[in-house]
Parts: C-alpha cells; sequence; structure tokens
C-alpha cells in the first residue's frame, strides 16, 4: 500500500487458464491491473513505494529450478529487469526509498556447507541501475534485509551468525554497515535492558531510521514482539 492509501499491489492468478502467479497493482481511478511478466514466468510483488511510483519484486522462470530475479515496475507499467551481483542465484526486493532511487533486497549465493549445498542470503541495495552487496559481518553466515528507512541509508533484518536456525537482529547504515541490534544497544548504555533477550529479527523501520520493531525470546523464554530507538549518528 503507498503512503495514502489509495494504491494496493499484491499477486494473484489472472484467469483459470493461466496457473502463473502475476502481480497486480489497484487505485481507486483505474481499478485493478496487471503488471506485465516475463514470457514463461511467474512473478511476485513484494514492495510499493509511499508514493505509488514504482514497485519491486522478483520474476522466476516456470522451471524445476527456476531462480528468481529481481525486477520493478515504474506507475506505466513499465517491466525492469533488476542487475543480478556476480555468483549470486537469485534475488527478491524488500522495501523501496522514498524518491525510488534505492530498493533493498536480498540475494542468495549457493554454498556448500556440512555435506551439502545452502542458498546463503546477502543483503543488498540496488541504487539507480547499480547493485551493491555490503560487506558481510564477521562469523556471519548471510543476511536478509525485511525493510529500509525512507532514504534507503538504513536497512534492517537479520543475520544468521551460525546457519538459518540461529538469527540475530541487524541494522545496515551507510556509515557502519552491518551490525546486530544487540551490539548498537549496548554501545549505548542500555545493555541491562537486554538481559535475557534474544533479538531475531527486525521486521520494520521508522522513516527516519530511528525506531525499529521486530520479534525475538523475552527473558521468560516466550516468543515476543520489541522495539528499540536507535542512536542518532553513523554507530
Amino acid at each position: 500500500m503507498d503512503a495514502q492509501g489509495g494504491v494496493l499491489v499484491g499477486t494473484g492468478i489472472r484467469n483459470v487458464n493461466d496457473a502463473l502467479f502475476r502481480p497486480f497493482r489497484w487505485d481507486v481511478i483505474q481499478g485493478l491491473t496487471f503488471y506485465p511478466v516475463p514470457r514463461g514466468f511467474a512473478a511476485y510483488v513484494t514492495t510499493l513505494s509511499p508514493d505509488a511510483e514504482m514497485a519491486a519484486g522478483f520474476a522466476v522462470e516456470d522451471t524445476p529450478d527456476g531462480v528468481s530475479t529481481a525486477v520493478r515496475w515504474d506507475a506505466a507499467g513499465q517491466l525492469t529487469t533488476l542487475a543480478t551481483p556476480v555468483g549470486r542465484l537469485g534475488c527478491e526486493p524488500a522495501a523501496i526509498s522514498d524518491d525510488s532511487r534505492i530498493i533493498a533486497g536480498t540475494c542468495f549465493q549457493r554454498v556448500f556447507v556440512d555435506n551439502g549445498y545452502r542458498d546463503v542470503p546477502d543483503l543488498v541495495r540496488w541504487v539507480g541501475d547499480a547493485v551493491d552487496v555490503p560487506e558481510p559481518l564477521s562469523n556471519a553466515d548471510g543476511s536478509t534485509a525485511e525493510d529500509a528507512s525512507a532514504d534507503g541509508e538504513t536497512i534492517v533484518g537479520k543475520i544468521e551468525v551460525q546457519g538459518p536456525l540461529e538469527r540475530r537482529a541487524m541494522v545496515w547504515r551507510a556509515e557502519s554497515g552491518k551490525r546486530l541490534l544487540e551490539d548498537i544497544l549496548r554501545d549505548a548504555g542500555i545493555g541491562d535492558a537486554l538481559s535475557g533477550w534474544v533479538l531475531h529479527e527486525i521486521v520494520g523501520v521508522s522513516d527516519d531510521g530511528l525506531v525499529v520493531a521486530g520479534n525475538g525470546v523475552a527473558p521468560d523464554g516466550e516468543r515476543a514482539a520489541f522495539y528499540a530507538i536507535l542512536p542518532r549518528g553513523g554507530r
């Protein structure tokens, strides 16, 4: 949904004769329209810019080994394929900055782990037509983007610290790179408030990049939601 609540995007099946999923846009003037997709591909829309001028998602070829390709659509429905970083197999956008200049998302790299292959996620940013993969955090297996601030300079999500079952809430900032949320809060002098908590992931961030919300495990051992206010500045 856009910031005004007048435009919705989603994914559905266009008709009974076409079983592939298709992304759509609905607004109060034009009603329901389907975005174009490459022939032979299913496609999914995952995010919409606040001004509804751009949507983004991914397309998957209708084959057993089809991988995801990140795409974007402008307000007129024009389809553009986003670059895939070297060595990555597929990408999925997650958030668009207010000016539609930056798209945050996740790409995957297939690695050999424990006698088998696994698709490890990596946070990425598309800035215009270029794609950037920020440096990995030391001792982290992978990172996933879930949301971004209005200017695209703060991206939040999770980091896999010892495989996909052991994840921690993460914040990426242009000034400081990827950091665990718990480290940011400890450096801000509020480490005592974290006692007993395991912060698994951040799923949302405010427009100014200073308030985050996510989920984890509370001191009583139960799953719980949390929110945190981040310090200003690069750290």
